[in-house]
């Protein structure tokens, strides 16, 4: 692994960079017009189902262009050929000024297109006949269409994609088409266990969630089917995958696809960046206004510097651009970028900590007997749960969440990989919410931010597949594996660890007993004391992978 590499850039010296290279033409509805025509085409898949697609073509006619595709199943809009807004966009002003044929599609049963939607249709690997549609192969009847039917393209294909624009991107290049030169998923739904639809057995609230997703809260054949984590060895196409360490929104997809592709397709292109923005700010660079941005690499910066450039060298055969290690990090903390090889080959060291009755975080074990904390998890006066990496808190103590607190750091503790907790509980009802939140406290307790937060729903501790209730008052373990989050604690800072039972508003209420979670009304949430094991016998622990 080559030596890791601070960059020490300024946000203000990033940024002027990036307007020297930058083209100095503004692209407004005017420029559009002059520079660019829009056609919509219904193309035909090979079962007969046409597709809603939407093409963006320079209009210089003596160049040969790269085509850059985004399917969707959130809306082409706005639809009609006079109808022309895509300026804008303006995570897409360097592909319009670099004349890039702009593709966009509806995907089935969505927009404009014909046939069903199907939440996250699944792969099929070996297709028998035309009947036999998944997103590839639409991706790929999509993409023979265009390469026969346009004019002044240079034959080269990207997908690119957010959020669940992102799965259909990763699928899009599972088809395994020849002229796919490139992929960016970036923040991409996986499956089951992402965080963006259910983590550890635990529903995301959201403003409208389908039916056949209520309908399989366990990871059953209908989830397994969905896993995009199982299509990687399909890939071929060099990779630039994207996340954040503050998207609450998918905090866990990004991880998960990488740790599959560096499992399952080792030799593949993948280039991983992990940076410091939002949800909200993923696609608007105004929204970065009022955050602490000093050292930060921009969205602006990113899609100049990075982005663009990995585009330019794949489709366009730019040499020297873009990013020129296998991993670019932001770790929060020390607040700075690490340049680094392939992230799942950082050495590290396992740091241990056990908790204890006095509520301190310790290295060595308790030799205390029967020894416990508990709180009461009472779903009718909540403890929410909705807390911003982000945001700087003051420490506070709440009824509902127990703490433990390490001793002020010598040193810098700096976290590389999965954080492994161990928790011996028992509980009153036969379910509840293991949330556990992983804090950095500030020197002298000035403040407190919070760096991890993850859940496991009780009755999946043993299989994701075969829940299984607790029994009242039995002492019984929980494992929660938690994806990466780059973050250097300081010397003079401690470590503090809370457990409690919500994660709500960003996840449902869990009514901490055996009934149908789909039809439950305020009775049905009951109260349950939880109680939290750390004696000789029952040593819960947590465990940080340590940069050496």
């Amino acid at each position: 692994m080559k030596k890791i590499l601070l960059l020490a850039f300024t946000l203000a010296t990033l940024v002027a960079m990036a307007q020297q290279d930058m083209p100095t033409e503004v692209v407004d509805a005017r420029w559009m017009k002059a520079n660019y025509t829009k056609a919509e085409y219904m193309i035909p898949m090979r079962d007969g189902v046409k597709l809603y697609t939407a093409v963006y073509a320079p209009k210089k006619k003596k160049s040969h262009h790269p085509i850059l595709m985004l399917r969707t199943p959130n809306g082409c809009q706005p639809y009609g050929k006079k109808s022309v807004l895509l300026w804008e966009q303006e995570e897409l002003h360097n592909y319009l000024r670099g004349e890039y044929i702009l593709v966009f599609q509806d995907v089935r049963g969505r927009g404009m297109s014909e046939g069903e939607f199907v939440h996250m249709r699944p792969y099929i690997e070996h297709k028998q006949g035309s009947a036999d549609i998944d997103e590839s192969s639409d991706t790929y009847d999509t993409i023979e269409w265009l390469l026969r039917k346009l004019k002044r393209h240079n034959g080269n294909v990207g997908l690119y994609g957010c959020g669940y624009d992102g799965f259909y991107a990763v699928m899009g290049a599972a088809s395994g088409h020849p002229a796919i030169k490139a992929v960016s998923p970036q923040a991409p739904i996986v499956g089951w266990n992402d965080g963006y639809i259910r983590r550890n057995g635990a529903l995301a609230v959201k403003d409208s969630i389908p039916d056949d997703v209520l309908s399989h809260p366990n990871y059953d054949e209908w989830w397994q089917a969905r896993d995009i984590q199982k299509t990687v060895e399909q890939l071929s196409a060099p990779m630039l995958l994207v996340g954040s360490s503050y998207d609450t929104t998918n905090p866990y997809g990004t991880w998960l696809l990488y740790q599959s592709v560096r499992k399952e397709a080792p030799t593949l292109d993948c280039r991983l960046v992990i940076g410091p923005w939002g949800g909200d700010v993923w696609h608007n660079v105004s929204n970065l206004e009022g955050q602490n941005s000093d050292d930060h690499l921009s969205l602006l910066q990113f899609r100049n510097e990075i982005e663009f450039p990995f585009f330019e060298s794949h489709l366009q055969g730019a040499e020297n651009v873009g990013l020129q290690t296998q991993s670019l990090i932001f770790f929060t903390g020390e607040e700075c970028w690490r340049e680094m090889d392939y992230w799942d080959m950082v050495k590290y060291d396992s740091l241990k900590f056990f908790f204890h009755e006095d509520g301190s975080l310790q290295q060595n074990q308790s030799s205390e007997m029967n020894s416990y904390s508990s709180y009461l998890s009472d779903l009718q006066n909540l403890v929410p749960n909705n807390r911003s990496a982000v945001d700087i808190t003051d420490s506070d103590s709440e009824n509902g969440v127990l703490a433990f607190t390490s001793p002020v750091l010598e040193e810098d503790v700096t976290l590389v990989d999965n954080i492994m907790t161990e928790l011996y509980v028992s509980i009153s009802q036969s379910d509840a919410d293991f949330v556990v939140n992983v804090v950095d406290v500030g020197p002298n307790s000035e403040y407190e931010r919070l760096i991890s937060s993850d859940i496991m729903r009780g009755r999946y501790r043993k299989s994701a597949t075969n829940p299984e209730y607790f029994n009242a008052e039995q002492v019984e373990k929980i494992n929660l594996i938690t994806p990466a989050t780059p973050h250097t604690f300081m010397s003079g800072h401690r470590i503090k660890i809370e457990v409690q039972s919500s994660m709500f508003p960003r996840y449902d209420r869990n009514p901490q007993q055996n009934v149908d979670i789909n039809n439950v009304s305020s009775a049905d949430y009951k109260p349950c004391e939880v109680k939290i094991y750390h004696d000789e016998k029952h040593p819960s622990n947590i465990t940080l992978s340590v940069m050496r």
